[in-house]
């Protein structure tokens, strides 16, 4: 039988939204230390839009699905005059019948576009009070038994699901959904799942009188408690066009999880969404934007010899940042963001130094060096601008950058891995290959810059 071929080192996004820290940071200490047993958590705003959607009313959906088709329409027409003043984040170019058709029609859409991917329709069928059982308070933690997005109920519950002392998100879960686990165990983070968001969402609207459930709360004193909301679609009424738009999205345009959360974690969208739990926990540095990974692309065309070359020489990378006392993220984060090499990294923090590692399966991973700014501000409502430059021409040079893993502005320098040899020790076919990378950067460039001939007048 023959060997399988080596694993590449390309990581394949599986979904985009917030790491968050649950224990504080003590004087002193950094978001990478301590994060032994479940200390993450993970969330992402699509999910917590599928959450707020499975506890609703099917009469109240059908009124958003309503609300949703006014507002396409009108966005569609101004953009066709040429008066709509924004670029629309969700693009309806393969929907736009949706817009105009009875409500019924873009119901049923909507159905089969979820009874296909879930099993069942009941995400948008089974609602409101049918929604949770047995919801009650019980030392300390929300248990409840959660409508499934196909059949049956899961058992849920969430510790602490109030606001902390200072105002911050604290929470632990559990769900009985199989797949509730896929970030946890041994990669250190839990994931909150739809239907841990439906929970939230639903003692939210149970606590600030929008709709009862009949969630036990037993002789707790609700008065001076505030309930954990990470992503808030719920206090203005204009963001449930923003529900409709990700509802949409996933189930009848078949988006993923990644591609819809790269537009609700970014801009207006984000501005609008995060709460105010959400962004004080931010400010406290107990938040990074990560990426939830699937397994590496299998078949690169470079053939097993460089595969196996460049796999050796990352663990030799690997094993030099372990000796010097990096800690790998259990998350990955996006080197290049923005641009036309934009590619999922794998992350190392010591203290305020971070190393991340790109490959693209195109050319020889890039090693990327950053000395964070800690003491400065935490912009976690900005972005930075778009890399539109190829990295491979910017090996070796120090610029001022921003960090949006981690909010915060940083020195970043692509190293030169040649210039490595000494201290790691890089084979003869790696630095071949990086040779080669780089020369067809500067022919790009240099092919780029070239004027064009003008035409003979003959």
């Amino acid at each position: 039988m023959a060997d399988a071929a080596p694993e590449t080192n390309i990581i394949l996004p599986r979904n985009y939204g917030l790491v968050v820290r649950q224990r504080p940071l003590k004087q002193g200490e950094h978001f990478h230390e301590d994060l032994s047993g479940l200390n993450l958590l993970f969330y992402d705003a699509a999910r917590s839009a599928i959450g707020y959607v499975s506890v609703l009313p099917q009469s109240e959906l059908r009124k958003m699905l309503r609300t949703w088709q006014k507002f396409k329409k009108n966005e569609t027409q101004q953009a066709e005059q040429g008066t709509l003043g924004y670029t629309p984040r969700f693009s309806g170019q393969s929907i736009e019948d949706l817009f105009f058709c009875d409500w019924r029609e873009a119901e049923e859409a909507i159905l089969e576009g979820i009874e296909k991917k879930e099993g069942t329709p009941d995400l948008w069928a089974t609602g409101g009070k049918n929604a949770i059982k047995n919801a009650k308070l019980y030392r300390g933690g929300l248990h409840g038994r959660i409508k499934s997005k196909n059949e049956g109920y899961h058992s849920s519950f969430i510790a602490n699901p109030f606001l902390s002392d200072g105002k911050m998100l604290h929470m632990r879960l559990g769900c009985s959904e199989p797949g509730h686990n896929y970030e946890s165990g041994a990669k250190r983070l839990m994931s909150m799942c739809s239907h841990l968001f439906g929970l939230e969402t639903a003692q939210f609207l149970q606590l600030t009188g929008r709709r009862d459930f009949g969630i036990d709360y037993g002789k707790k004193n609700l008065k001076y408690v505030d309930p954990a909301l990470v992503f808030d679609f719920i206090t203005e009424e204009d963001l449930s066009n923003l529900v409709m738009d990700v509802v949409l999205a996933r189930y009848v345009q078949g988006d993923s999880l990644y591609d819809v959360n790269r537009n609700m974690h970014d801009g207006e969208i984000r501005d609008a969404i995060f709460s105010k739990g959400l962004n004080d926990t931010a400010r406290a540095g107990l938040v990074r934007y990560g990426v939830m990974r699937q397994k590496s692309q299998n078949n690169p065309e470079r053939g097993e010899s460089y595969q196996t070359a460049e796999n050796q020489w990352l663990r030799k990378v690997t094993e030099k940042l372990k000796e010097l006392g990096y800690a790998q993220m259990p998350f990955y984060s996006i080197a290049f963001m923005d641009g036309a090499y934009e590619v999922i990294a794998s992350r190392w923090e010591n203290g305020d130094k971070v190393i991340e590692i790109a490959a693209d399966g195109i050319d020889a991973p890039l090693i990327i060096r950053k000395n964070l700014d800690s003491d400065g501000e935490i912009k976690f409502h900005s972005s930075p601008p778009a890399y539109d430059s190829n990295p491979y021409l910017n090996i070796g040079k120090k610029q001022r950058s921003f960090d949006a893993c981690s909010s915060l502005d940083c020195d970043e320098r692509i190293l030169d891995p040649l210039q490595l040899n000494d201290f790691i020790g890089i084979s003869q076919r790696m630095q071949k290959a990086y040779r080669g990378s780089i020369a067809r950067a500067q022919r790009k460039e240099m092919d780029y810059k070239r004027p064009r001939q003008e035409s003979l007048p003959f």
